[in-house]
């Protein structure tokens, strides 16, 4: 598909299910982890956290849902990347085009 389309037209598409292209967001705002990332520290699928700040590869947030309340996490910027040309499916890895 990524031969046949430029990608250009591909990071327009909106696909049902699917994050945009590209997430934009401010510091203060609220966010909730969409998987687990450290269960140890309550960084935790469903666990809510406010953005306090930005950097090269890091995003520093304070949790404030679940066991780790109050704690500041830092969480790394995530790519994902397709594994399978056929089939939708993505691994993370760690982001370095930062």
């Amino acid at each position: 598909m990524a031969n046949t389309y430029p990608s250009e037209f591909l990071n327009t598409l909106e696909v049902s299910g699917m994050p945009s292209h590209k997430l934009s967001f401010k510091i203060g705002a609220p966010v909730m982890l969409l998987r687990n990332l450290d269960p140890s520290v309550g960084l935790c699928n469903g666990t809510c956290l406010i953005i306090r700040r930005f950097m090269m590869r890091i995003v520093k947030a304070e949790i404030i849902t679940g066991k780790g309340a109050g704690n500041v996490a830092f969480i790394p910027r995530i790519k994902f990347i397709s594994i399978c040309k056929e089939a939708i499916s993505f691994v993370p890895s760690l982001c370095d085009d930062y």
